[in-house]
């Protein structure tokens, strides 16, 4: 098992690791705990109350399986701003938003909220607790993620699949409430 290396922003991440330390345990936005890795680098992982299982009965010292975990840099834009939307639609896709009157923020199709396709739905008392994090990059556990407990790191190691990174494909803008792909949607216009 290789340890987990560079953490990086909206990649998909599976692991094992030991809790080294429990924080703001079964708070009602979700919890951080700090981890160590197999190469003795300790982490944060933040636990959204959207992960499955949620809240965990935390043992210090246990390893750990984290499976489908999201790297967080907090310091760059959140997913879901209008900012990142738009530019989205202008440079990726060629379309023009300034060339007529586009709201990056409502679908032209139904009047619903747009997002990224592969944003992360955070609650606010999530991002808050992000937000407080004295550390650039962190894992994000979320409604996809699983958490298994092992006990000791060799059955860990024994029973998890190898350590393994996954960059997101890059987000469509898509309409929350009728599914809309806004970038077909304005080529077609």
């Amino acid at each position: 098992m290789s340890a987990l290396g560079t953490i990086n922003h909206n990649t998909k991440y599976s692991f094992v690791a030991a809790v080294s330390d429990v924080w703001g345990t079964n708070s009602e936005a979700g919890e951080v705990i700090e981890i160590t890795d197999a190469a003795d680098v300790s982490r944060y992982v933040v636990v959204t109350e959207d992960t499955p299982s949620y809240p965990y009965t935390w043992k210090v010292g246990d390893w750990y399986e984290f499976a489908t975990v999201y790297g967080c840099n907090p310091k760059r834009p959140l997913y879901d701003s209008s900012t990142r939307r738009r530019d989205r639609l202008e440079t990726k896709q060629a379309i023009p938003t300034t060339a007529f009157d586009i709201d990056p923020d409502v679908c032209p199709n139904c009047e619903g909220d747009l997002r990224h396709d592969n944003a992360l739905i955070l609650s606010e008392g999530s991002r808050e607790i992000i937000s407080k994090l004295p550390r650039e990059f962190m894992l994000i556990a979320t409604a996809e993620s699983r958490i298994t407990h092992h006990g000791n790191k060799a059955d860990a190691l024994e029973n998890t699949a190898i350590t393994s990174a996954i960059p997101s494909s890059p987000p469509r803008v898509v309409c929350s409430d009728c599914g809309t792909a806004m970038e077909e949607y304005y080529k077609q216009q």
